[in-house]
């Protein structure tokens, strides 16, 4: 009896390999019981890592996601009332985030003196090509200072389960917000030490 439990377990892992690989991303099997109750209490989870970095480009700035470290181009970002950036990157394998994420980075206040205050909020969002879908979000606290001070910071974010497609896009946006005289920073050197902005995502794996 435990030798069939064992073989039909084994059977079990293989055709649910064989259905992602089937479908490339376009169907999640987390939306059929049988194999929602596999990859969520059997195969669990794990962390992927990705940096957000800042390129320039001719014309501008392309604001990317990167499984890899490496040098930015600006090496922060910067606002004396309120900005937005997005961050992206092209999914190339079908995966499915999942769970408790976290996000480090050091966001500060700089240039000048004078009572300021600052706040960041990440937005996790997948994107189809067409619709953008919240996942998940992350506020920091609020700082407060008269003199440039960085803050070193995690966040925790919940991911909601989603699929993401071959070709589907990965997005973070960061909305900066200052008050006061100083301008709000948030470094995204992910060649510097203490200056990075990781994302850790929970994949759902089907192993």
């Amino acid at each position: 009896m435990f030798r069939l439990l064992n073989l039909c377990s084994s059977f079990v892992r293989r055709s649910a390999k064989r259905f992602i690989n089937m479908t490339d991303g376009i169907t999640d099997p987390g939306n059929n019981n049988i194999l929602q109750s596999f990859s969520d209490a059997t195969a669990g989870r794990s962390l992927q890592t990705y940096y957000l970095m800042a390129a320039t480009k001719s014309g501008g700035v392309d604001y990317i996601i990167s499984r890899a470290s490496g040098h930015s181009e600006p090496t922060d970002l910067s606002t004396g009332d309120t900005a937005e950036f997005d961050f992206d990157m092209t999914i190339n394998k079908a995966t499915i985030f999942q769970g408790i994420g976290t996000i480090d980075f050091t966001f500060g206040l700089a240039v000048g003196s004078g009572s300021s205050s600052s706040v960041v909020v990440f937005t996790v969002i997948h994107y189809d090509g067409s619709t953008e879908t919240t996942i998940g979000t992350a506020t920091s606290a609020t700082k407060s200072a008269s003199v440039p001070t960085d803050w070193v910071s995690k966040l925790k974010v919940d991911i909601t389960r989603q699929l993401f497609g071959i070709g589907h896009i990965l997005r973070v946006t960061a909305a900066l917000t200052n008050t006061g005289v100083l301008q709000t920073v948030l470094y995204v050197d992910a060649d510097t030490a203490g200056k990075e902005l990781i994302l850790h995502m929970p994949v759902v794996n089907l192993e």
